[in-house]
């Protein structure tokens, strides 16, 4: 099968580039992928980045409000750090990613840090139970868990494959939760409010060091980040500035005032 699915990649990546060339203007949610058609197409013109937009939490509740995590583990005060891992394992890179974290870092942070938890959270993810990774608490699919986030201290996102902008991390942003991710894993989030590695080495390091103080604050700055970069009103802005020339461009002397989002 994987020789068919190669000759699919290729015929669906020389339709991309067919649209694309024909089309006046591109939007990316990735700055990554627009820098990469552009290089592929060696043109600038009407390639740009959109990023992506989300709506701010209605109510943002401190750490203190959110503290429980609906489990018996969060009520021992012993256990002082709290991660969690959200994601379906029926796509791939979430499968991949997961389980290379419990093969190759989460033995080794357990051994070293014992009071932390992992919280994982998501579709089909019971498949990983088989194993009973250590100190690792498995929610299931949850229909809303803004609040398991906002209560964890750092959310992992480790991720080796598959494009575009992991809305699950913008979402943790939002809630003032730093994330841990892999470059891929991260590509298109604000820097403000992550750690970024691909490094096994480094992954350990970080979640056998970090405290909560250091990601309250990394928490934060990633926040504002999300709030500056990825709220409606920015996107609105960015539509309007990209679109507005190119529709008075078609439609010269039809009017004098803005198009889109006057």
């Amino acid at each position: 099968m994987r020789p068919f699915f190669r000759y699919q990649s290729k015929l669906m990546d020389e339709f991309e580039l067919k649209i694309i060339k024909h089309a006046d203007s591109v939007l990316f949610i990735n700055s990554a992928d627009t820098i990469q058609m552009k290089e592929q197409l060696n043109k600038t013109g009407h390639l740009y980045t959109l990023p992506l937009a989300m709506l701010e939490p209605i109510q943002k509740e401190t750490k203190k409000a959110t503290q429980s995590l609906s489990t018996s583990d969060a009520k021992n005060e012993n256990i002082f750090f709290q991660i969690i891992w959200l994601g379906g394992i029926d796509w791939w890179p979430n499968k991949e990613g997961l389980k290379w974290f419990f093969a190759n870092v989460w033995p080794k942070v357990c051994s070293m840090r014992p009071q932390i938890r992992l919280h994982v959270v998501g579709r089909k993810t019971e498949q990983f139970t088989r194993t009973r990774p250590e100190n690792t608490i498995f929610h299931g699919y949850v229909d809303d868990p803004k609040r398991l986030i906002r209560a964890s201290d750092l959310m992992i996102v480790p991720i080796f494959s598959g494009s575009g902008v992991r809305v699950k991390a913008l979402e943790a942003l939002s809630l003032e939760t730093p994330c841990l991710g892999t470059e891929l894993g991260l590509s298109g989030i604000p820097e403000e409010g992550c750690w970024t590695t691909n490094n096994l080495c480094e992954w350990v390091d970080i979640l056998t060091s970090v405290h909560q103080n250091q990601c309250e604050e990394k928490g934060k700055a990633g926040g504002r980040a999300f709030q500056k970069r990825h709220s409606i009103e920015k996107t609105a802005k960015t539509l309007d500035e990209i679109f507005t020339p190119l529709l008075r461009s078609r439609f010269q002397g039809s009017q004098d005032k803005k198009i889109l989002f006057p």
